[in-house]
C-alpha cells in the first residue's frame, strides 16, 4: 500500500547527493610543459630525462625524472637563474631526488608562485650530492625551462 500512495504522489526513493569528482593532482585542468634534462659533462652524460611543469593558478608543479643516475645516490635539485650554457644563482629549492637500484629517480616540487621563466631564463638542474644549497657540487643534469 505505501508504495501505491510513493507512486500515485509522484514520491521515489531519495536519489543520493551528488558527488564532485576528487582529482589526485591541484592542477587538473593544465596542459604540461616538458622540457628535456641532459647530463652536464662527459662523466655524465648517459644521464637522460626531462622537467615536467604544470601551471596552475598561482602556483606550479615541477615534476623531474631522470634515468642514468649513480644507483642508490641522493641528489640535490634547484631552480637557478640563466641557462644550462650561462649558469645562474639558485632561484627556487626543490625536493631532492634519490635514486632507486637502476638509477631511476623522480621527485615532484609544488612551487607556490606564479610559472614566470625571467628575461634571463630559468634552467632546473640536479647537483652530485645532498648538501643543503648544492652551491658547492658539479651539476649533473640541466635542462632549460622556457615560457610558455
Amino acid at each position: 500500500m505505501a508504495a501505491c500512495l510513493l507512486a500515485a504522489c509522484g514520491g521515489s526513493s531519495p536519489s543520493p547527493a551528488a558527488t564532485i569528482p576528487v582529482t589526485s593532482t591541484p592542477y587538473p585542468q593544465a596542459t604540461p610543459l616538458v622540457f628535456p634534462m641532459l647530463g652536464v659533462g662527459t662523466a655524465n652524460a648517459g644521464i637522460t630525462g626531462d622537467a615536467e611543469v604544470v601551471k596552475g593558478s598561482g602556483a606550479f608543479k615541477l615534476t623531474l625524472r631522470l634515468h642514468g643516475l649513480p644507483p642508490n645516490s641522493d641528489h640535490t635539485a634547484h631552480i637557478h637563474l640563466g641557462s644550462c650554457a650561462a649558469m645562474g644563482p639558485i632561484e627556487i629549492p626543490l625536493e631532492s631526488l634519490s635514486a632507486d637500484a637502476t638509477g631511476n629517480a623522480t621527485s615532484v616540487t609544488n612551487v607556490p608562485r606564479e610559472y614566470r621563466v625571467p628575461d634571463g631564463g630559468w634552467y632546473a638542474d640536479v647537483h652530485q650530492r645532498t648538501d643543503a644549497q648544492g652551491g658547492n657540487a658539479s651539476p649533473m643534469a640541466c635542462g632549460d625551462l622556457k615560457a610558455a
